[in-house]
């Protein structure tokens, strides 16, 4: 793959990059295994949880759900400062990827499921490092990685959490828009989770 000009966010040395990056890595990991276990518990809470993201709680969502959930786990835990770039201007132009939108924090090239590469802007570092109610780095992180095809497969139907939460009456919709799928994981979740 062809190199990437990089960008540097402000205050942001490599070593300081990479170490916020695998930081937020294993907390999106940590939540996300404990999503899966609640999944597999399947008690009415998490009946409802989904409900609210998805617009329905049937053994079809949570099957779906637990899958998608348990591959993202998996890229998350492989991902390394390597996977993390500072995102450009027509960053993965070159590989085929759409430009991001003006207001993107992160993007990545859904079919790049070889090398996983996720290019963060400089805005990314302005969101909350985590909240279990709005747009933070944990959920962005997560709302990217569900963008692999080897995850979700997700799109970007709707943006933002809250925004995305009422989405929820046109289920089949919701079940692949990254932010309904990032604020289901999200929701709730605090530090020490």
């Amino acid at each position: 793959m062809e190199q990437l000009t990089e960008v540097r966010a402000v205050g942001e040395s490599d070593g300081e990059f990479c170490n916020s990056m695998l930081s937020l890595r294993n907390m999106a990991a940590r939540i996300i295994e404990k999503r899966a276990t609640e999944l597999f518990r399947w008690d009415v809470s998490e009946r409802n949880r989904v409900e609210r993201w998805f617009g329905l709680a049937d053994e079809e969502m949570r099957t779906h759900l637990r899958t998608g959930l348990t591959n993202c786990r998996f890229v998350l835990l492989e991902l390394t400062c390597a996977n993390f770039v500072r995102y450009v201007p027509g960053w993965g132009s070159n590989v085929g990827c759409r430009p991001a939108n003006g207001n993107a924090v992160a993007q990545v090239c859904p079919t790049d499921t070889g090398h996983h590469l996720i290019a963060i802007t400089e805005a990314f570092f302005e969101l909350l490092e985590m909240s279990p109610s709005k747009d933070s780095q944990v959920s962005t992180l997560i709302h990217e990685v569900t963008h692999f095809r080897d995850t979700f497969s997700s799109e970007d139907l709707r943006y933002g959490l809250n925004a995305s939460r009422r989405y929820n009456s046109v289920p089949q919709l919701a079940r692949i828009n990254a932010d309904n799928i990032a604020g289901y994981v999200v929701e709730g979740m605090i530090y020490g989770d």
